[in-house]
C-alpha cells in the first residue's frame, strides 16, 4: 500500500511545535545565561567590604589569603570566584593555634562580610622544667590547656607560672601541655588559689607523683593531688587551714590524700 503522505495542516501544526520548543528551550537558555552574567558579572554579588574583627593576636592578610584559599577550591566558590558574596558561607574552617574559632556573618543589601576572630585568650604560663632549667622553654596557655604562643617567665602575681618538672621538653604549639582530667585539676586549683590571700612565688608540678607545689612568700608550701578533684575535700580543707592556724604558722599543708588533709607547724 501506498504511504499516505502527512496533510497540509499536519505539516503546519508539526512545524510550530517544534517552533515553540526551540523558542522554550532558547528562552530558557538566554535566562540561565542573564541569570549566570547577574551572578557573576554583575555588581550586585560583588562584596563591596570585607571586615576583619578582633584579628589583634593574627595577621590578617595570612588570615583572608587562607579564607579565600578556601573558598576558591569549593565547586560554587571556584566558579563565581572568592569575591562573589554568594561564595562565602559559615563551613569554612580556619586553624590556627592562636584562633579558637571564626565565625562568618553577611548582609545582603550591604553586599558585606564580617569575620568575627575568636582568639585564644592568655591563661597562664606554661615552662618545661624548672625554674632554672627552662631556658626559654615557656608557653602561654588558654584556659583549655592548650599551648598557643611563646611566652616569658612571668613575675610578680598577676600571671601565674607552673613549672612543669616532669618535661624537658616544650609545650608544643596547639597542643595540650597535660592530658584533659589532670589539667581540670590544676585549673581548679589555680583559679581558687588567685582568689586567696596568698602570695605565691612558684608553682611545681610533678608528673611522676601527680602533684602540684604551692610555693609561697612565707618560706612554706602547699601540696595539692591532681588524681583527684579537689573541690569537694582538698579546698575546703585549705580554706579551713588559711583561717586557723593560719600559713604563716605551717610549714606546709599536705593536701594529696582524698578526703584527708595533713598540715606541719613551723
Amino acid at each position: 500500500m501506498p504511504t499516505r503522505q502527512p496533510s497540509r495542516f499536519q505539516r503546519r501544526r508539526t512545524f510550530f511545535r517544534r517552533l515553540r520548543y526551540y523558542t522554550y528551550v532558547s528562552g530558557g537558555v538566554l535566562i540561565l545565561v542573564g541569570i549566570a552574567y547577574l551572578i557573576i558579572g554583575s555588581p550586585l554579588f560583588k562584596i563591596s567590604e570585607l571586615k576583619i574583627v578582633n584579628a589583634e593576636t593574627i595577621d590578617e592578610s595570612v588570615l583572608l589569603s587562607t579564607i579565600k584559599s578556601q573558598i576558591a577550591s569549593q565547586p560554587l566558590g571556584g566558579f563565581l570566584g572568592p569575591d562573589n558574596y554568594i561564595s562565602w558561607n559559615n563551613d569554612i574552617a580556619y586553624t590556627s593555634p592562636l584562633v579558637t574559632t571564626i565565625t562568618i556573618e553577611k548582609s545582603f543589601w550591604d553586599r558585606s562580610v564580617t569575620i568575627t576572630v575568636s582568639p585564644r585568650k592568655r591563661y597562664a604560663v606554661w615552662c618545661s622544667g624548672s625554674i632554672m632549667e627552662t631556658n626559654g622553654n615557656c608557653r602561654w596557655i588558654d584556659e583549655a590547656g592548650i599551648a598557643f604562643e611563646v611566652a616569658p617567665i612571668a613575675e610578680g602575681q598577676l600571671v601565674q607560672t607552673i613549672f612543669d618538672n616532669g618535661s624537658s621538653s616544650n609545650p608544643g604549639i596547639g597542643n595540650s601541655v597535660i592530658n584533659t582530667g589532670s589539667f581540670e585539676v590544676v585549673k581548679k586549683i589555680l583559679d581558687n588559689i588567685r582568689h586567696l590571700d596568698i602570695r605565691v612565688t612558684e608553682i611545681k608540678l610533678d608528673r611522676q607523683k601527680q602533684e602540684l607545689r604551692v610555693i609561697t612568700s612565707s618560706n612554706n608550701y602547699i601540696l595539692f593531688s591532681i588524681r583527684f578533684d579537689p573541690i569537694p575535700t582538698a579546698l575546703p580543707a585549705l580554706h579551713r587551714f588559711l583561717a586557723n592556724p593560719g600559713l604563716d604558722k605551717l610549714q606546709y599543708i599536705n593536701l594529696t590524700v582524698e578526703n584527708r588533709a595533713f598540715i606541719k607547724t613551723k
